[in-house]
């Protein structure tokens, strides 16, 4: 009866092992997961994280998280552009990893341009602060402060600015462009917002700089501008824009 017992102690103990090993199992693949949320070319959308974050994610983008988030960690990664607006949380820092970089952030709000088809991705702070880090650089912005990273020659570059809010605007629908903005940039901006694409029949007018705000950016209007402001036509062919010089 002894061993009959200790015969059944072992199984119980064995099972125990058994069920254990299998929740094991089962929890391990759980936080193997990742969950992404993508927009195509033409989309934006608007996605609120499990711990209360809310990122605008901008077309063409994609954000991704494991089932850790806001359980061990708060780890994103981000291909494109959004925009944070980060729920505080002392014990787990908020981390966006790109392939230039890591931001984190200590309950705060700032912009992150990281598309892999452009040679420049910046990251802007609108309010709080953030840590911007790789093997080349470790550095904090403060205040509206911005820093970009020129792919093609490995600098980065950490400046002032008065115009930190500008960099959501994107959000509300309207269109920032930079200083120095040519044409063929801008064309490839719209490229991706519109989901359309650009033909240049007069490889000069590619050189055209613009600068401004356009608040009701919807693609025509764009186009309106842009042809008031250079000596630019266009016509609309199917799902492309051909311009030409005037």
């Amino acid at each position: 009866a002894f061993y009959r017992v200790l015969s059944y102690a072992a199984c119980l103990v064995l099972g125990i092992l058994c069920t254990w090993g299998v929740m094991q199992y089962l929890q391990g693949n759980e936080l193997s997961k990742t969950y992404s949320v993508i927009t195509e070319k033409g989309q934006k959308t608007t996605v609120i994280l499990p711990d209360g974050t809310t990122v605008w994610l901008k077309s063409a983008s994609r954000i991704s998280y494991g089932m850790s988030y806001a359980h061990s960690d708060r780890n994103v990664t981000l291909e494109g552009e959004a925009y944070f607006e980060v729920a505080e949380d002392k014990e787990r820092p908020f981390v966006v990893h790109t392939d230039d970089y890591t931001v984190t952030a200590l309950g705060t709000e700032f912009n992150v341009y990281a598309y892999k088809d452009d040679n420049m991705s910046v990251t802007t702070l609108v309010e709080g602060r953030v840590q911007v880090q790789s093997d080349r650089i470790s550095t904090q912005l403060d205040g509206e402060q911005s820093i970009s990273y020129d792919r093609l020659s490995g600098e980065f570059v950490k400046k002032n600015t008065a115009t930190a809010y500008t960099s959501g605007l994107w959000r509300d629908n309207e269109l920032v462009v930079s200083a120095g903005t040519t044409l063929e940039q801008l064309t490839a901006i719209l490229e991706r917002n519109y989901n359309i694409q650009f033909e240049f029949l007069d490889e000069t007018i590619k050189n055209y700089k613009f600068e401004g705000i356009i608040k009701n950016c919807q693609l025509a209007n764009v186009l309106e501008l842009v042809c008031l402001t250079a000596p630019v036509e266009y016509e609309i062919r199917s799902n492309k824009v051909v311009l030409d010089k005037k």
